[in-house]
């Protein structure tokens, strides 16, 4: 719980949004060890007892990776604007990276509806998302 309480600290306030690449970077960051948190808990012993738990943990999720693939999106759109397809130092040319970026758009997508399909199935009297 220490570990939360130290990466909540770190949070701007919600009405407040990173600014410039600094910033952007360490809501990345901040972001990284909250998933890795959440990891951890889920993975204990007895860190998942109930079934609302479960539904929270995979509503949240859902949410969550939505925003994940949006900002994939926006990944792929920045590097398209700023190299404009041409090779980089990337390993690939930045049309592969970018495609790639779309893709891992789309499977967070997939992944958040699953999520959300997750979280209704285990609250009874819920409908699952199709």
């Amino acid at each position: 719980m220490a570990l939360l309480t130290e990466i909540a600290a770190q949070l701007p306030p919600r009405a407040t949004s990173a600014r410039g690449d600094e910033a952007t970077a360490a809501a990345a960051e901040l972001a990284t060890d909250l998933v890795r948190a959440l990891q951890q808990a889920t993975g204990e012993a007895g860190g998942l007892t109930e079934p609302v738990t479960v539904a929270a943990v995979a509503g949240q999720l859902a949410d969550t990776v939505h925003v994940v693939a949006q900002i994939c999106g926006q990944l792929a759109g920045w590097l398209y604007r700023e190299y404009g397809g041409a090779v980089s130092s990337l390993p690939a040319t930045v049309d592969d990276v970018v495609r790639d970026l779309h893709t891992a758009s789309w499977s967070a997508d997939r992944a958040g509806r699953t999520l959300a399909q997750a979280a209704a199935v285990t609250l009874p009297g819920t409908k699952a998302v199709r």
